[in-house]
């Protein structure tokens, strides 16, 4: 009887979870982002995942990210910077990489604002902002990236 009980929880718990978000980390999931008013959508991506815009007939992918911002409990010279590295997937087109970042003085050279395919990208967040504590785990960064027409 006790062995009927525990497969029993067990099957709860796999059905709850599977009851969870689409966001999967590390994967391939695709969710439709939901247009904001004009022309430009704004998206919010894990490492991996890819993001559907639908009006623009394209699809985002984070790749990856790097983030060498001051610590938000620390005294740094400067903000530091961060970057995500996105693939733009469009149909009937190869996949373009590009890198967009945070804004730093333009003399460093450093990734900021990106145009492709007559759309402008552009880095709004990367959350959570690091802590003098050490690395923040991959799975709970989000990127969030403003998609406009110029």
């Amino acid at each position: 009887m006790s062995h009927l009980i525990r497969l029993l929880f067990c099957l709860a718990c796999l059905a709850l979870l599977g009851c969870g978000s689409n966001q999967v980390v590390g994967m391939s999931t695709v969710q439709a982002a939901e247009p904001l008013p004009g022309n430009s959508q704004t998206v919010t991506l894990q490492v991996g995942q890819t993001v559907a815009l639908a009006q623009q007939d394209l699809r985002i992918k984070l790749l990856e990210f790097q983030d060498t911002r001051c610590p938000r409990d620390a005294r740094c010279v400067w903000a530091g910077h961060a970057t995500a590295t996105l693939s733009i997937i469009r149909p009937g087109v190869p996949a373009q990489t590009i890198v967009i970042g945070t804004e730093a003085p333009p003399a460093m050279q450093l990734p900021f604002k990106v145009t492709s395919g007559g759309l402008l990208f552009t880095l709004v967040s990367l959350e959570p902002q690091p802590t003098a504590k050490g690395a923040i785990p991959v799975e709970s960064v989000r990127v969030s990236v403003l998609v406009e027409k110029p």
